[in-house]
Protein backbone atom coordinates (compact mmCIF):
# COMPACT_ATOMS: atom_id res chain seq x y z
CA UNK A 1 0.00 0.00 0.00
CA UNK A 2 1.60 3.45 -0.97
CA UNK A 3 1.31 5.55 1.67
CA UNK A 4 1.56 9.53 1.68
CA UNK A 5 2.16 12.40 3.87
CA UNK A 6 0.26 15.19 2.60
CA UNK A 7 0.89 19.51 3.69
CA UNK A 8 -2.63 19.44 4.68
CA UNK A 9 -2.22 16.39 7.52
CA UNK A 10 1.06 18.10 8.78
CA UNK A 11 -0.78 21.15 9.18
CA UNK A 12 -3.74 19.50 10.77
CA UNK A 13 -1.49 18.14 13.07
CA UNK A 14 0.32 20.77 14.07
CA UNK A 15 -2.66 22.80 14.19
CA UNK A 16 -3.96 20.06 16.62
CA UNK A 17 -1.55 19.41 18.63
CA UNK A 18 0.70 22.72 19.02
CA UNK A 19 0.97 22.43 22.41
CA UNK A 20 2.78 19.16 22.46
CA UNK A 21 5.45 20.12 19.85
CA UNK A 22 6.02 23.20 21.80
CA UNK A 23 6.59 21.60 25.10
CA UNK A 24 9.19 18.91 23.28
CA UNK A 25 11.18 21.57 22.32
CA UNK A 26 10.86 23.47 25.43
CA UNK A 27 12.00 20.54 27.22
CA UNK A 28 14.70 19.57 24.35
CA UNK A 29 16.14 22.81 25.10
CA UNK A 30 16.51 22.57 28.79
CA UNK A 31 18.09 19.19 28.58
CA UNK A 32 20.60 20.14 26.45
CA UNK A 33 21.35 23.07 28.05
CA UNK A 34 22.00 20.72 31.38
CA UNK A 35 23.90 18.72 29.50
CA UNK A 36 26.45 20.99 28.10
CA UNK A 37 26.42 22.84 31.45
CA UNK A 38 27.23 19.59 33.34
CA UNK A 39 28.09 17.38 31.71
CA UNK A 40 30.55 18.68 28.74
CA UNK A 41 34.18 20.30 29.77
CA UNK A 42 35.05 23.38 27.82
CA UNK A 43 37.78 23.21 25.59
CA UNK A 44 39.41 26.48 24.95
CA UNK A 45 43.07 28.32 25.77
CA UNK A 46 43.47 32.15 25.46
CA UNK A 47 46.37 33.67 25.72
CA UNK A 48 47.40 37.55 25.74
CA UNK A 49 50.75 39.74 24.45
CA UNK A 50 50.78 43.07 25.99
CA UNK A 51 53.16 45.41 24.32
CA UNK A 52 54.23 48.07 26.80
CA UNK A 53 56.32 51.32 26.30
CA UNK A 54 57.61 50.06 22.67
CA UNK A 55 59.72 53.07 21.20
CA UNK A 56 59.52 53.67 17.56
CA UNK A 57 62.91 53.68 15.69
CA UNK A 58 64.21 56.91 13.80
CA UNK A 59 66.40 56.07 10.95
Amino acid sequence: MDKTLDIKYIGHFFKKYWYIVIATCIIGMLAMTVYTSYFITPVYQVSTDVLVNQKKKNK
